[in-house]
C-alpha cells in the first residue's frame, strides 16, 4: 500500500454507511455480476418520514443517480455503474415495480416513505432508514468521488479484491441473503481504498463500523417486515418507563400550568382529555429502547396504527404524529406534536390509566420525601 497521506478518521452513522455502500455496490455491480456476488435485484429504501426520503433522494441525485419518474419504460439510458432512482407513489402498479427492480442494466432503487405496502415486505432487497443523513452528505459525496477515482485507476486491485471475497467468511452467510453479501463485498472494497490514506487500526475500525451498519440494516429490515401480533408489550414498556421516571408529568389538556408547560416543551409530559392521551414520540422511543434490537420504533408505531389505538392524518407520508393546539393557564398558546393514542389502550382490563399511574408515582415520591 502507498504511504499514508492523512490520518483523520472518517465517521459515518449507520444509515450513512449503508447509503455509501449502496452507491459502491452500484459502481462495481458489473464486476459483482461477473463474480456471482450480485444482489440480484434492485433495492427498496423505506424511509421513516418524508424529510428523510427527500434528503435521501437529493443525496443520490448529487452523487449521480438518474431520476426515473415513471417505472413503466422498457428501456433506460442509464450506465451500468449508476443508480436509477424512483420515488414510489400509490398509483405504481405492482407488476411494474417488480419489473423495474429486476433490471440488471443499472441499479434500480425505489424510495418509499410512511407505510410499506404488503407486497414489498417479502422477497425484496429492503433497507430501512430511520435517521437518514443530516450533516454527513458533503463528506459522503467527497469520499465516494475519491473512492471512484481510486478504483478506476486501480482496476486490477479492484478485480482481485472482489474475487477474493468469494472465499471470505461472510460469503458463507448465505442465510442472510445476497444483499448482505454484496454489502459486505462493497465494504471490503471500500476499506482497500480507505487503507491507502489511513493506518491499520483506523482501517480495521472502519471495517468493523461498516459491518455493524450492515448487520443493523439487515436486522432492521427483517423486524420491520414482520407484523407485530400483539401491542401488549408496548403498553407494558410505556407503563414501566413512566413508573420509573418520576420527572415525566401527566396532566389534563385544559389544565396546563407553568411547570407542565415546560415539561410539554421538553417532551417530558403526557397530556390527556376524555378520549385520548397525547404522548411525545420521545417518550415512546425511550420506553421501547429495551427491545429496539428485535423490534424497530417504526414497527411499534405501525402496530399501534394497525390496531386502531393510534390516530393520525398522514401515516402514508410517514407522519404518525398530530399537532395539538394548547393554551396554558396564563393564556400562552402553542402547537406541539404528539402521538394521539386512544385511552382504551392503557385503561383496558385492570390497568390503571396513565393519569392514575402519574398520581401514584407522585404520591410515592412525596411520602419518601416526607419520611426523609
Amino acid at each position: 500500500m502507498g504511504e499514508s497521506k492523512e490520518t483523520e478518521q472518517i465517521g459515518f452513522g449507520s444509515d450513512a454507511g449503508i447509503l455509501l455502500l449502496i452507491n459502491i455496490m452500484a459502481e462495481i455491480r458489473p464486476l459483482l455480476i461477473d463474480e456471482r456476488l450480485d444482489f440480484q435485484k434492485g433495492l427498496v429504501l423505506f424511509c421513516a418520514d418524508n424529510a428523510i426520503g427527500s434528503r435521501t433522494e437529493s443525496f443520490f441525485q448529487k452523487i449521480g443517480a438518474a431520476q426515473c419518474k415513471s417505472i413503466g419504460k422498457s428501456e433506460w439510458n442509464i450506465p451500468n455503474n449508476r443508480i436509477g432512482i424512483h420515488n414510489y407513489n400509490r398509483y405504481d402498479e405492482e407488476r411494474k415495480v417488480f419489473e423495474f427492480l429486476q433490471n440488471e442494466m443499472f441499479t434500480p432503487v425505489i424510495v418509499i416513505c410512511g407505510i410499506l405496502p404488503e407486497f414489498m415486505k417479502r422477497g425484496m432487497n429492503l433497507i430501512v432508514l430511520e435517521q437518514g443523513i443530516y450533516t454527513q452528505g458533503p463528506l459522503m459525496l467527497r469520499t465516494f468521488k475519491d473512492f471512484c477515482d481510486f478504483i478506476r485507476n486501480n482496476p486490477q486491485l479492484l478485480q482481485r479484491q472482489i474475487r477474493l471475497c468469494r472465499s471470505a467468511e461472510f460469503h458463507e452467510q448465505t442465510c442472510k441473503g445476497s444483499l448482505y453479501i454484496s454489502l459486505e463485498v462493497a465494504a471490503e472494497v471500500f476499506c482497500i481504498y480507505y487503507r491507502e490514506n489511513h493506518d491499520e487500526i483506523q482501517s480495521r475500525e472502519m471495517r468493523i463500523s461498516l459491518h455493524q451498519a450492515i448487520n443493523r440494516g439487515v436486522e432492521l429490515a427483517e423486524c420491520y417486515a414482520e407484523d407485530l401480533e400483539s401491542t401488549d408489550f408496548i403498553k407494558k414498556a410505556v407503563e414501566n418507563y413512566i413508573d420509573a421516571n418520576a420527572g415525566i408529568q401527566i396532566g389534563k389538556v385544559g389544565e396546563i400550568d407553568g411547570e407542565l408547560t415546560k415539561a410539554v416543551q421538553w417532551e417530558e409530559a403526557v397530556l390527556y382529555d376524555d378520549k385520548f392521551y397525547y404522548m411525545p414520540e420521545k417518550i415512546l422511543r425511550k420506553a421501547c429502547e429495551s427491545f429496539r434490537d428485535s423490534v424497530s420504533i417504526l414497527s411499534v408505531k405501525k402496530a399501534l396504527l394497525d390496531s386502531g389505538f393510534l390516530c393520525c392524518n398522514d401515516a402514508k407520508d410517514g407522519n404518525y404524529t398530530v399537532k395539538k393546539l394548547l393554551t396554558n393557564a396564563y393564556g400562552y398558546s402553542f402547537r406541539p406534536r404528539f402521538l394521539k393514542i386512544r385511552k382504551e389502550f392503557f385503561m383496558s382490563g385492570s390497568s390503571l390509566g396513565l393519569e392514575e399511574r402519574g398520581r401514584k408515582c407522585t404520591l410515592a415520591i412525596s411520602m419518601e420525601n416526607h419520611a426523609g
